[in-house]
């Protein structure tokens, strides 16, 4: 039990750190919208509004077509 928390820790990280670096106008709304500084906050509230990449959202419009 405790590897597999590990294990999901380190990839929320990385998960993290990718949206830090890729999505600094969307962290940047959420810290204000949550009156926040803490990028973990941001991280999880990206997750439970399940905010997608805007590259992703284009391939999901464009299959759509």
């Amino acid at each position: 039990m405790e590897m597999d928390a590990q294990n999901t820790e380190s990839e929320t990280e990385k998960i993290g750190e990718e949206r830090k670096d890729q999505w600094p106008i969307i962290n940047s709304t959420f810290r204000k919208i949550f009156n926040t500084r803490s990028q973990a906050i941001v991280d999880v509230c990206l997750e439970m509004f399940n905010c997608l990449q805007v590259e992703q959202t284009i391939a999901i419009h464009k299959r759509k077509f």
